[in-house]
């Protein structure tokens, strides 16, 4: 059928990243701050994907997703993450001293699904 057409499987790398105790948080702070927060949070983790040749693909609130092409996924997605965790804490907590940001880092090998 046409749809099975749209569906396969590829060997990849996934990386996640996202804002710890982002709820606690938001708590301790007026919603311009938190706005501004998960902007430039989002905007550097972006920024930091593309340069290593991750895709994003999924954005929700402060976790980002980017997947990696099969070849040289993971030490790509290795790199993401180490840039990652240091433009957290060298340049976010730089400008959002008050909220500590911390990040929780995840990375999958192996096959997905994915559908067009």
């Amino acid at each position: 059928d046409s749809y099975s057409k749209k569906v396969k499987t590829i060997e990849t790398c996934v990386l996640f990243i996202d804002i710890r105790k982002s709820t606690a948080i938001s708590l301790k702070n007026d919603a311009v701050k938190m706005t501004k927060l998960y902007t430039s949070f989002s905007r550097a983790m972006i920024k930091i994907a593309e340069k290593t040749g991750g895709k994003v693909r999924n954005i929700i609130g402060d976790r980002v997703m980017v997947v990696y092409d099969h070849i040289g996924c993971c030490e790509k997605a290795i790199e993401t993450a180490i840039l990652m965790s240091t433009a957290t804490k060298s340049i976010i907590n730089k400008h959002f001293k008050d909220a500590n940001v911390k990040c929780g880092i995840g990375i999958a090998y192996g096959e997905m699904l994915v559908s067009k």
